[in-house]
């Protein structure tokens, strides 16, 4: 304010000049940058009697899309898969759309802003997956969610409109009371599991991607867990587990770093904080994902007190792990160079990443691929597979493979994959397959072949 009052005399004494620009007058302020206008896509529609869906795109899509309510006065449905992976930055969706299809926009990975209609009634599972959504709007009419929607978004907050009676938000997280019990959803990075409930349950991933989710605390309520569920993936920061005494069929190891689906001493784990295996004999068992999606994780070790890997693969969605090592006392091997980790009782293979060479599994006859042993490997174009792999079933899911290379011959290959004949239902590329007398071509999310 000093030099204002220096200025201000000699420039009043020297003529009248304008003011506008001197430090310390009311400049008017820049206008905000104006809000991006929404434009329709090109889209793919499958019409019904009662509804219109929605079920691709075609041409490039614009960085903010508007999708249309209404069709031909029937309400829209986003399908299944209808822009999995689609280069766009925001998403407004018009009134009068109803449902939102399980990974309807999963790996679009600049999509930061979701604007949904009050009268959406359903958002499937995983719809979300894998956007940089940090915050989420729950509307007025909703009255079903599925498995997390926003699985791997790292959710800061989430929010949910007043007069919505199914769903409620406890402690930052997206929860439904059923009896004197709660039922979580959706998780946050500032979620606390609820206290003063006779029970309480969780969806699959209800905590999942949250980089900044730090501790867990489990009540002494009745815990509903399955043995296979897993219900945290993920979330690097998350360092310490605690669990009430008295709490039914969960617990934790005795660092407070792994939490246990407790039957009676045969302990399964569900999920690890160190990113290691617990050699604490109690635990006896991996759950089904109990790392799941763990892009940190780079070297484990399977130690004996491991008997077996509950219903599946462990390790599913870890693009980065590159060393497995096991207790030879175990039933599980590793071939040399392989990068697998085979089952020697079932002989099925049920774990495989991007460095992984089904070639190195040698001469041992009739081999598995499981399902979920190559699952949800964003990294994971390319394989090759030996005439000794004689079935797999739901096998690559979500993986982006372009490129089969088989070691038979087409007669062969058209055999191994009638044992599941949706085996490339979830696959999000065209596939090539090419064998020793010829070659064929799948389209994403479809198991029809065409000759090339």
């Amino acid at each position: 304010m000093k030099k204002l009052h220096v200025l201000i005399p000699s420039l009043i004494a020297t003529a009248s000049m304008p003011l506008i620009g001197l430090v310390g007058c009311n400049n008017p302020k820049p206008e905000p940058e104006p809000e991006p206008v929404p434009e329709y896509g090109t889209f793919i529609w499958k019409d019904s009697a009662n509804y219109c869906t929605i079920t691709g795109y075609k041409d490039d899509l614009p960085n903010n899309l508007l999708i249309p309510g209404m069709r031909n006065g029937l309400p829209v449905y986003i399908g299944k898969h209808a822009f999995y992976g689609a280069s766009i930055e925001s998403v407004t969706i018009e009134d009068g759309a109803q449902k939102i299809e399980e990974y309807a926009f999963s790996h679009c990975v600049n999509l930061k802003s979701v604007h949904l209609p009050e009268q959406i009634k359903s958002i499937q599972q995983y719809a979300f997956e894998g956007c940089p959504i940090h915050s989420a709007y729950i509307p007025r009419d909703i009255d079903q969610i599925g498995l997390n929607p926003w699985a791997g978004c790292d959710l800061d907050e989430i929010s949910i409109h007043p007069d919505n009676s199914k769903f409620k938000i406890v402690n930052d997280t997206l929860c439904s009371l059923i009896g004197s019990g709660i039922y979580l959803h959706v998780g946050t990075n500032k979620s606390i599991i609820p206290t003063g409930y006779n029970s309480i349950g969780f969806s699959d991933n209800c905590f999942s991607g949250l980089t900044r989710l730090t501790s867990l605390h489990f009540p002494a309520s009745t815990i509903t867990l399955l043995q296979d569920q897993f219900i945290i993936s993920n979330c690097p920061n998350l360092q310490e587990i605690t669990v009430d005494e008295g709490a039914i069929n969960i617990a934790t190891t005795a660092d407070e770093k792994c939490l246990l689906y407790d039957n009676n001493d045969n302990d399964t784990l569900l999920f690890s904080a160190n990113k290691l295996i617990p050699t604490d004999t109690n635990v006896k068992h991996l759950g089904n994902g109990s790392f799941a999606f763990n892009y940190y994780l780079k070297d484990i070790n399977i130690p004996n007190n491991i008997i077996d890997f509950e219903d599946g693969n462990p390790f599913f969605g870890c693009e980065n792990l590159q060393s497995i090592s096991v207790t030879e006392a175990t039933r599980y091997i590793i071939p040399e160079g392989s990068n697998v980790i085979l089952d020697t009782e079932t002989n099925t293979v049920v774990f495989g990443n991007a460095y992984s060479d089904l070639t190195k599994i040698g001469t041992i006859e009739n081999v598995k691929i499981g399902e979920t042993a190559f699952n949800w490997l964003d990294n994971l174009t390319a394989i090759t597979i030996p005439t000794n792999i004689t079935s797999f079933s739901d096998s690559f899911d979500y993986s982006p493979i372009a490129t089969i290379t088989y070691q038979g011959d087409l007669t062969q290959w058209q055999a191994l994959v009638s044992t599941s004949s949706e085996w490339h239902n979830h696959i999000p590329c065209k596939t090539i397959v090419t064998t020793t007398s010829g070659s064929l071509a799948y389209e994403a999310w479809s198991s029809s072949p065409m000759s090339i």
